[in-house]
């Protein structure tokens, strides 16, 4: 059981990951003139990122990483506990429910620093 439920949530991180990254892909439309000049395509292109500066990409990618890792860690809080309370005192599945909690506590520590990240090295940087 627990390797499938291995499996199943390495699965689902292995599709959102997948999914993610396929939803920013912008999609270019061609559009074609119809007037004396035949056979000119116009091609409009937009800034993909939505960023101008350095500064605006770092306040992306940190806001970014901030709405993945928060729920995720959230997520595996519950799921820590759960594990504690069904664990039955057996030592293996304790061990098991520290590590998850742990990992969860580790990934709510890299969510808090993906939302000061920019400033940080915007303060380092000057």
């Amino acid at each position: 059981m627990d390797l499938f439920l291995k499996n199943s949530f390495l699965g689902f991180i292995i599709f959102l990951i997948i999914f993610l990254s396929f939803s920013f892909i912008p999609v270019f439309a061609q559009e074609t003139e119809q007037s004396s000049n035949v056979g000119t395509i116009r091609i409009d292109l937009s800034n993909p990122i939505n960023a101008n500066t350095i500064e605006e990409v770092l306040e992306n990618i940190a806001s970014a990483i901030w709405r993945i890792v928060t729920p995720l860690s959230a997520i595996m809080l519950i799921w820590a506990g759960i594990q504690y309370m069904t664990a039955q005192g057996q030592p293996d599945k304790i061990n098991q429910a520290k590590n998850s909690l742990k990992y969860a506590i580790i990934g709510i520590i890299v969510a808090l620093i993906a939302g000061s990240i920019d400033a940080l090295i915007l303060a380092i940087l000057g």
